[in-house]
Formats: structure tokens, C-alpha cells, sequence
């Protein structure tokens, strides 16, 4: 049977806050391309209208975009975890306090004469 320990989850959910940070970290170091191009004026391929340097950097701008999709999902996963085990933890944790409190001892009282 599984050993459930509140103190440990709520550690547990501390490390997930952590990994939510890096990743929130992360995310802001991709900053989009701003002012010239930087792939300068390359000419698309002969005999197509896309390509070139508008093209580079619109494909740049696309992975950005996605990355910052994926991005926000982990971080949407990372908060929901942490809460999660903050709950749970909390959860035991009053589950415990009522199991205390309603625990009674009865004691064998035998009159020994």
C-alpha cells in the first residue's frame, strides 16, 4: 500500500514550480526578430514566390510562435501538477487531523483485588 506524506508532496510541488520558472525563463529568451532583416535580400528561387529572406524569417517567426504554444502548454501542465499536489497534500493532511480527533482509546479496567 502506497505511503502518502504531505510533507514530501509539498516539496515535490515546490521542484514543479521550479521547472515552471525555467520554462517561463526560457519562453521569454525567444524574442521575436525586430528591424532589418536579418537574413538581409536574398531573392527567392527562381521560378518561386516564396523563399528568399520575407521567407527565412517568416518561417522563424512561425517556429517562435509555436514554441511559444508549447511553451505555455507545459507551463499550463506545470501549474496544474503543483496545484494539484498542494492540494492533495493539504487534503492529507486534514484527513489525518480529523482521524486524530476522532480517535478514541478505551482502556481495560479490570478491578484487580
Amino acid at each position: 500500500m502506497p505511503v502518502y506524506d504531505p510533507e514530501s508532496m509539498g516539496i515535490a510541488a515546490g521542484q514543479v514550480e521550479k521547472i515552471l520558472e525555467r520554462i517561463e525563463e526560457t519562453k521569454r529568451k525567444m524574442t521575436p526578430m525586430e528591424g532589418e532583416n536579418p537574413f538581409g535580400s536574398m531573392t527567392p528561387p527562381e521560378g518561386s514566390q516564396t523563399g528568399g529572406s520575407e521567407g527565412a524569417k517568416g518561417a522563424v517567426g512561425s517556429f517562435q510562435n509555436g514554441m511559444n504554444s508549447e511553451f505555455d502548454a507545459a507551463a499550463g501542465h506545470m501549474t496544474a501538477a503543483s496545484d494539484f499536489l498542494r492540494r492533495a497534500a493539504g487534503l492529507l493532511q486534514e484527513t489525518e487531523q480529523v482521524h486524530m480527533d476522532n480517535l478514541t482509546v478505551h482502556y481495560d479496567r479490570q478491578d484487580k483485588a
